[in-house]
């Protein structure tokens, strides 16, 4: 491996926040994990969109960064 191909902390820490809020969007929508936070289904879809949305934002800037 060259040098240049290491990971560093900051690529590392983006990847996991991506994987943090694809999980997030998955546990919001599919689960009632959150259900007695938001009781209103459409709000936790709404909510489980942005938190998917912002995780496809995240990894692009991952990538991009890399």
């Amino acid at each position: 491996m060259k040098e240049g191909n290491k990971l560093s902390a900051k690529t590392i820490y983006g990847i996991v926040m991506v994987l943090f809020y694809l999980c997030m969007s998955i546990l919001v929508v599919f689960t009632s994990v959150f259900k007695e936070f938001v009781p209103n289904d459409v709000i936790r879809v709404i909510i489980g969109v942005l938190f998917f949305a912002y995780g496809f934002f995240r990894a692009y800037r991952v990538w991009k960064g890399v």
